[in-house]
């Protein structure tokens, strides 16, 4: 066993399980298995071997079996552990290599009886161990360039059950499509709308709407919490935040999203701005909902390129400024 991070590399016999003690249940007292026996050895990281966890919850198993609670629960455990939640830290991993069944006392080599020779088959003759920590992989594209920015997503503000008629969501998207800017525009309802919690819009920005370094991802309100949430674990080509905040506000619906500290952990603003390829910021001085200030700390944390504009609210309306950033 051992005390890991996400970073921490794992290399799994074929017959190794892998095991989290602190995910035990009634079911599973000594811990859950993220991981069983394999046809081959696997090697990956901490962060890799949940997210295929998480996935196979989510995309594998029956779709009568996605939605019961047990499952649901699971998945909730995995997204604590993966975006490091309060209550989810420390925790271990436990790779149990398997016994060969009922012992080789006895056999003499070539004898062993079929059942166990087709177990042996399956190993490869190593243990399972941690590996040292390897830095992340480089994106293949260098970040943000024009070339490499083929799609663009639209995370909305939270309370929208019809993205496409709010705010200017579907405005922003006719326009881009109009214009041909981006490959691919999406602006699609997020899950839910009105709570906007990180733990389901994150898994729905990387799963579902598959942000990665060939898209723009613009976020307002909520949206550009949830984009600053998802840049600092994951590389994306370029950020739009609109009327972006770094607390709750005082606030005990924003509080209960899971963005702000300190429940839901510090920013993490290095890594923002190493996983983004840029960064572009707008704000409204007269913003009765996220106060200005929440804006240029936002800025000064991110070295942002800022846009500090009047009159505008909380921007309801579609305003072209942000068309001549992504031209």
């Amino acid at each position: 066993a051992a005390m890991v991070d996400l970073s921490t590399g794992v290399s799994k016999a074929p017959r190794a399980t892998v095991v989290i003690p602190e995910l035990a249940d009634e079911d599973s007292p000594e811990g859950w298995q993220i991981m069983g026996q394999t046809d081959a050895r696997i090697t990956g990281t901490v962060k890799e071997l949940l997210e295929k966890a998480h996935h196979d919850l989510t995309h594998e198993i029956p779709p009568e079996y996605r939605d019961m609670p047990q499952v649901r629960e699971q998945c909730e455990q995995l997204r604590g552990l993966l975006e490091g939640r309060e209550g989810s830290w420390p925790f271990t991993v436990e790779l149990h290599d398997a016994a060969v069944p009922g012992g080789m006392e006895g056999f003499n080599d070539g004898e062993a009886p079929p059942w166990v020779q087709a177990f042996l088959d399956g190993e490869d003759g190593k243990g399972s161990a941690f590996l040292d920590a390897e830095p992340a992989p480089l994106p293949i594209v260098e970040l943000g360039t024009p070339e490499s920015l083929l799609r663009c997503v639209i995370a909305p503000g939270n309370g929208c059950d019809d993205i496409l008629d709010s705010n200017w969501y579907g405005w922003l998207a006719e326009e881009l499509g109009r214009r041909k800017l981006f490959n691919e525009v999406v602006c699609r309802d997020f899950p839910d709308p009105d709570e906007a919690k990180r733990s389901s819009w994150i898994p729905f920005l990387h799963d579902d709407l598959k942000v990665g370094p060939d898209t723009v991802l613009v976020g307002h309100s909520s949206g550009a919490q949830a984009a600053m949430r998802f840049a600092e674990d994951n590389f994306v080509g370029g950020l739009i935040l609109v009327a972006a905040c770094h607390t709750d506000l005082g606030d005990e619906g924003e509080r209960a999203s899971g963005y702000y500290p300190p429940a839901g952990g510090e920013w993490k603003w290095a890594a923002i701005k190493k996983n983004a390829g840029w960064i572009v910021q707008f704000h409204s001085c007269d913003d009765p909902l996220v106060p200005v200030r929440e804006g240029r700390e936002v800025a000064r944390s991110l070295g942002s390129d800022y846009h500090e504009l009047d009159g505008r609210s909380h921007f309801f309306d579609p305003f072209d400024d942000i068309i001549d950033i992504l031209q």
